[in-house]
């Protein structure tokens, strides 16, 4: 998993829970990686899901929502470093219409090595209902529900996301646009 998840989330912890929180995390969980992360590395996501385990259980909070609240705050990071990568898209659905094709082939053209989830996007009731399926690796299938929420937060859609979870691998999520 790329360092740039791994250093936003240690923003976004800082900014939740405060730097000696963070710095306590990073010395609890014995990060593999020493808890020093660089935006283009590439870090072991066990070392993701020991944050979140830790924060959950010192926050007395569901780990679900604290990985849905990171997605959110997580496409915020991405988009403002990446902005020509989401800004050519004139709404929420046009963007996730093209985040397989157009945004995770510049990841892997950019890193190679990355392993980004899989996506298949239909649209029904004329343009009105997104349907996307997450496939991935990694067990993040709320990340990737915190990151849609930050795009229709972006673009400033009336749009409900019901999540369809058949595992933290895979899923789908039902996007309907409100008028």
């Amino acid at each position: 998993m790329k360092g740039v998840v791994f250093r936003s989330f240690l923003d976004f912890t800082e900014t939740h829970y405060g730097l000696s929180f963070t710095d306590q995390m990073l010395e609890d969980t014995e990060p593999d990686s020493g808890g020093a992360y660089t935006n283009i590395g590439t870090y072991d996501h066990e070392e993701l899901l020991a944050f979140v385990a830790y924060i959950a259980a010192q926050q007395n909070l569901d780990a679900n929502e604290l990985v849905r609240a990171f997605g959110d705050y997580l496409f915020g990071v991405l988009q403002s470093k990446h902005s020509e990568m989401v800004n050519c898209y004139q709404d929420s659905f046009e963007c996730i219409i093209h985040l397989d094709e157009t945004i995770h082939r510049n990841v892997r053209k950019i890193h190679p090595q990355a392993e980004t989830p899989q996506m298949k996007v239909s649209l029904s009731n004329d343009n009105q209902v997104l349907h996307m399926h997450y496939l991935s690796k990694r067990p993040f299938f709320e990340l990737s529900h915190g990151l849609l929420t930050g795009c229709v937060k972006h673009f400033g859609d009336q749009i409900t996301i019901e999540p369809i979870k058949n595992s933290d691998f895979e899923g789908t999520f039902v996007l309907t646009k409100h008028d």
